[in-house]
């Protein structure tokens, strides 16, 4: 089973260094910095010609820290110095703990939606050992958007990337990565872990005063999942997605 690739940005205009050059956006434009989800707004203001400088960590050459893992790299500092800065920082911990069932089915109560399903047979955890777990393995993400957040200070916006899809048949379609003989976790346990990282990151941003950009409800479904014609792959959403990304970002512009 063939994983389905993101579409190429060929947008960072940080130099040679971070990547190819874009000469056609300006140096003043917006700036965005984050993991692949970066990478499809990126892709997004290509095609729509909406001048957006920025950089997809882990999609170049250099990593998003200096060689001795001190501060960001001299080329992310240098482009956070002025202008409109928006964060969509944060890999899909979520999807990538959550996507696939464990060997031992678990699921939790929401405390905020306690009326989400149960998964038959599960285990069921302590929602505050769930939420532990997760807000652990985003450790980095915070560090990053910290990072972020001492060069920017109120210039930042944060952007909350995108729910889980719903449709069991589309994940197993457009897969992320191999998902080997796995079997794919209920859509209610992954819309559970989904929320856990939204709130847990908007109340990292409400302490600093950071704006949060919401998932743009046109791509979303009545009971809050992503729509299947707005997928990329299992975990990303596409460029037709990213427009109503922008069509937000416009706004603190």
């Amino acid at each position: 089973m063939a994983t389905r690739q993101l579409p190429s940005a060929g947008h960072d205009t940080w130099g040679d260094e971070m990547g190819s050059t874009n000469a056609s956006v300006p140096a003043d434009a917006p700036v965005i910095v984050g993991n692949s989800h970066a990478e499809v707004i990126l892709a997004s203001a290509a095609r729509e010609g909406f001048p957006l400088r920025g950089w997809a960590f882990g999609r170049g050459p250099q990593p998003p820290w200096s060689e001795d893992g001190t501060e960001l790299h001299h080329a992310v500092q240098e482009n956070l110095q002025t202008g409109r800065v928006f964060s969509i920082v944060g890999r899909s911990h979520h999807e990538e703990r959550g996507l696939l069932q464990h060997p031992v089915p678990f699921d939790f109560v929401l405390p905020e939606a306690p009326d989400l399903p149960l998964t038959p047979g599960a285990q069921i955890l302590p929602y505050e050992a769930v939420r532990e777990t997760l807000l652990k393995i985003m450790t980095f993400d915070f560090q990053i958007m910290s990072a972020v957040w001492d060069l920017a200070g109120d210039r930042m916006v944060h952007i909350l990337t995108q729910p889980p899809l719903k449709n069991l048949e589309a994940i197993e379609k457009f897969p992320a990565w191999d998902y080997g003989d796995a079997a794919i976790s209920p859509a209610h346990l992954r819309l559970k872990l989904y929320r856990i990282y939204a709130s847990a990151t908007r109340q990292w941003c409400a302490k600093r005063g950071v704006p949060v950009i919401d998932p743009p409800f046109e791509g979303l479904t009545d009971d809050g999942f992503l729509r299947d014609e707005y997928l990329s792959n299992a975990t990303h959403a596409n460029v037709d997605y990213g427009v109503f990304w922008l069509r937000r970002m416009e706004q603190w512009l």
